[in-house]
């Protein structure tokens, strides 16, 4: 797992709401919610993926910050990989503020700008193409490009992208084994059987070609 340390930051636009929401990640998260949350059950007592209520204190004056819901996602079925708690609390600057503000001083570092997704990529949560399709998601302004930027995220261009790798290897393969036993009594590709394969992987990537054509003018 590859990791530089805890990080937190705000996840929601910045401005008054209802709620925002604070994201922890890395190994240090669960021992950092201990520190600032008081609750009728610790963040470490219960089962990943579950929601408790309680406050966040500022773990050097006990001072009461903000009542909040508090999530706990265990590593490795988190969006980064890595061990995550979620904090949401009410959606004024102040206590967001403040909350993010424990949530260093007990010690998490602030999040580098699309440091989550980075760590996903590099714990191998999302591969390139999901991981760009995360910040098209965030940015779409049509549901066409929602739409074009969820396919992305579901991993079906990364299954086109395997399919077209598996082809090339295969045709690679039949190739290479024509070359070197072509003069020999052992069984070898047809140069038919080749060219079919060669005819669908171009089919493959023209196809690609089209769908990234549609993604582009959908994102702009």
């Amino acid at each position: 797992m590859v990791s530089d340390g805890t990080i937190a930051a705000i996840s929601t636009p910045p401005g008054t709401g209802g709620i925002a929401v604070i994201r922890i990640s890395g190994k240090d998260s669960l021992t950092i919610a201990e520190r600032i949350f008081k609750g009728k059950s610790s963040p470490s007592s219960i089962e990943s993926h579950r929601v408790i209520y309680g406050r966040i204190i500022d773990p050097g004056t006990r001072e009461e910050i903000d009542d909040v819901l508090l999530i706990v996602m265990h590593a490795p079925k988190t969006y980064t990989g890595e061990d995550t708690v979620e904090i949401s609390c009410h959606g004024g600057i102040v206590p967001v503020q403040r909350t993010l503000e424990v949530c260093i001083s007990a010690g998490a570092r602030m999040a580098q700008r699309g440091e989550f997704t980075k760590r996903a990529f590099l714990n191998g949560r999302l591969d390139l193409t999901q991981a760009e399709a995360v910040l098209d998601i965030v940015s779409a302004k049509t549901k066409e490009g929602l739409r074009g930027a969820l396919y992305q995220l579901n991993g079906l261009l990364s299954k086109k992208i395997r399919r077209l790798k598996d082809f090339l290897i295969s045709i690679l393969s039949d190739i290479e084994l024509s070359l070197d036993f072509a003069d020999e009594d052992i069984t070898v590709p047809e140069q038919r059987k080749i060219s079919k394969k060669i005819s669908s992987t171009i089919d493959i990537i023209n196809e690609l070609i089209r769908e990234g054509k549609r993604a582009y003018i959908l994102r702009d």
